[in-house]
């Protein structure tokens, strides 16, 4: 009986230890299911903490280096075409004539960190000009006539200015008459110079406002003289303030050319040019002062404008400065 227990509880044990081992290997052998791929897989091939199989979480972050990389080639390839288009945009901006006349510009006054360079400034101004810009063609009028840079060149000068002028260039309108009053690259024509001159006036141009004020008052060159004709546009510029037209409406009214003769209008305008700062005008004002007319004599006052005129490098008024001091 003592055998039969003593056996009985070896193979009891032996069971229980069977047991006891199968329930282990169970537990470290147990299977999990992957959140991705849906499989039951040993707990061994899952990384501690995540409900991804190893495989599907490789998988996963090839995917997203993959996707990173894709980001970076999209992102550079968008750069690279943003910057294809700036250069393309800045490769037509330099083909336009704004751009060019602005480029000549800068050269002609040394400005926005260009050098004043008269030669790069005609360079720029031809491109623009030989696109019909009416600005540089006028600039280049001016460069031909005064010999920016080049020989002066009366004709090349009328060529620039006649084709600013013909597309309504108010300063080029103006040059262009002054080329035929004065005889500059063609015949000599105040006819042809008041056409010129009105349509600078038509756009409010002052001095085309005196120019032919003068013509009319010189006449000649096929223009009838015309005092009358004169006092009118003289008149435009006088009200206009400008110190010249005061001066001349002065001169008028002073010897009485197409206006009654009047000393106290005279000492007005001239007054008002004078009060400008206008040589001409300080010393017709002294004039008037020394010979009282329109105003009492007075030659100190006399000897004030002639002094402020010739200040100025006037030669009447240094000449009446001599007389006045017995020299």
């Amino acid at each position: 009986m003592k055998a039969q227990r003593e056996s009985f509880i070896i193979s009891l044990l032996l069971c229980l230890l069977a047991a006891t081992s199968a329930y282990g290997q169970n537990i470290v052998t147990r299977n999990r299911t992957c959140s991705v791929c849906k499989q039951s897989k040993p707990a061994s091939e899952f990384a501690a903490g995540s409900a991804k199989c190893k495989a599907c979480a490789q998988a996963a972050a090839a995917k997203k280096q993959q996707q990173a990389a894709a980001e970076q080639r999209r992102q550079q390839q968008a750069r690279e075409q943003a910057e294809r288009e700036r250069k393309a945009r800045e490769q037509a901006q330099k083909e336009t004539p704004q751009y060019a006349f602005k480029m000549g510009k800068d050269y002609y006054f040394g400005h926005n960190g260009k050098p004043k360079d008269l030669a790069q400034a005609r360079t720029w101004l031809l491109k623009a000009a030989d696109k019909g810009h009416a600005d540089a063609q006028n600039y280049l009028g001016f460069i031909y006539k005064f010999g920016q840079g080049v020989a002066t060149n009366y004709a090349t000068a009328l060529k620039w200015f006649r084709l600013a002028a013909n597309q309504g260039n108010t300063d080029a309108l103006h040059q262009l008459a002054d080329m035929y009053e004065e005889g500059m690259g063609v015949g000599k024509s105040y006819a042809e110079a008041l056409k010129w001159y009105g349509k600078a006036a038509d756009k409010g141009r002052v001095q085309s406002y005196n120019k032919i004020g003068w013509i009319y008052e010189q006449g000649g060159y096929g223009v009838t003289k015309n005092y009358a004709e004169a006092v009118k546009w003289f008149r435009l510029s006088a009200n206009k303030g400008d110190a010249y037209g005061q001066y001349m409406l002065g001169w008028m009214y002073q010897y009485g050319y197409g206006v009654t003769q009047s000393h106290a209008s005279a000492v007005d305008w001239y007054r008002k040019s004078a009060g400008q700062g206008y040589a001409s005008g300080q010393y017709a004002l002294g004039y008037m002062y020394e010979k009282g007319y329109g105003v009492g004599v007075n030659i100190a006052q006399a000897r004030s404008f002639y002094e402020k005129a010739a200040a100025q490098g006037d030669a009447n008024a240094k000449a009446s400065l001599k007389r006045l001091n017995g020299k």
